[in-house]
């Protein structure tokens, strides 16, 4: 996935950590005004074509949350 277009994407910003016993592994954090754009872009066929030409291998958990 190219992070710089998700971070583009992300309305509110964006922030991409890596494990620290696994660099493979990373979290994408990205901010949006509303869940409805997030879940768009979670749903999008833009998406799963940049997960696939990046080679992801699987994706664990896409969850939505509430800034507090």
């Amino acid at each position: 996935v190219n992070i710089f277009q998700l971070e583009k994407q992300a309305d509110q910003g964006a922030q991409v950590l890596q494990k620290v016993d696994n660099p493979n592994e990373i979290v994408i954090i990205l901010k949006y005004e509303t869940v409805e754009k997030a879940r768009a872009l979670a749903q999008s066929e833009d998406l799963r074509n940049a997960m696939q030409r990046a080679d992801v291998n699987s994706v664990s958990d896409v969850i939505f949350v509430n800034e507090i």
